[in-house]
């Protein structure tokens, strides 16, 4: 099920993030694992935006079981595997890892008309310290 589909630029992200927040609490995925998709989707915004042309377009779906916001831009997207940690002496590089590590998994998706990027996490509730 389509939760959300819009195209954005920069001055769309913050209003995005409330949105996604907001459906994410609504489907039932829990604050701190709420707190961290939403933090993801910021990431994969943020490079839309730097390194996609300006920006996107966000797409957030469920079906009961799995929450996924995958986000398109037309950059010319990365080679190969999503990236390992960064250096800590390194600037920047970041946002794709931190998606990853953030929610259940990162799909990297690259062709000639760009690059799509989703995250994907577990709605059903977690026990505590997992």
């Amino acid at each position: 099920m389509t939760l959300l589909t819009e195209s954005f630029t920069v001055d769309d992200i913050p209003r995005l993030r409330r949105a996604v927040a907001a459906a994410a609490a609504e489907v039932g995925l829990p604050g701190d694992d709420r707190d961290d998709f939403v933090v993801a989707v910021h990431e994969l915004m943020t490079n839309g935006v730097r390194h996609g042309g300006g920006g996107g377009e966000l797409r957030l779906t469920h079906d009961h079981v799995t929450l996924t916001c995958c986000v398109s831009d037309r950059g010319p997207g990365v080679t190969g595997a999503v990236p390992e940690r960064p250096e800590p002496s390194a600037v920047g590089r970041r946002g794709l890892w931190l998606a990853d590590a953030l929610t259940d998994g990162l799909v990297l998706d690259c062709g000639p008309d760009g690059m799509d990027a989703a995250v994907s996490v577990s709605i059903r509730r977690r026990p505590a310290g997992e």
